[in-house]
């Protein structure tokens, strides 16, 4: 007799289980919201820094107890303002860095962690 005929083949795979081989801590997730709400937080704050370093002439009569006129007057007014950029640039430093921290453990979430494996016997 002929062979039976072959079974037909789906045209479109069969979704894997969400639990397929992988982990999905919780706290993994917490992790990653908490990171990328900090990430977006010291985003806003380098940005607020910078519009107000960059709306202020730095012009005032007196810079760190140093009047205008005085010596230590274009010393302190730099001072001012270098710590103003600085804050603004560190602001944007932190922000950036968690985001990218966030972003490698939001690939873990959607990826998933390994489940660890029994030794063999």
């Amino acid at each position: 007799p002929p062979p039976p005929p072959p079974a037909p083949v789906p045209l479109t795979p069969q979704p894997a289980p969400a639990t397929a081989d992988r982990l999905r801590p919780m706290g993994l997730w917490l992790a990653t919201l908490g990171v990328s709400t900090a990430s977006v937080l010291a985003i806003g704050s380098g940005f607020r820094s910078e519009r107000s370093f960059l709306a202020s002439p730095y012009v005032a009569t007196k810079f760190e107890g140093c009047a205008y006129g005085e010596p230590c007057y274009p010393d302190a007014r730099r001072d001012v303002i270098v710590s103003d950029a600085r804050r603004a640039n560190t602001a944007y430093a932190l922000g950036y860095g968690m985001a990218v921290i966030s972003g490698g453990l939001l690939t873990l979430t959607t990826v998933g962690l390994p489940l660890p494996q029994e030794a063999p016997r």
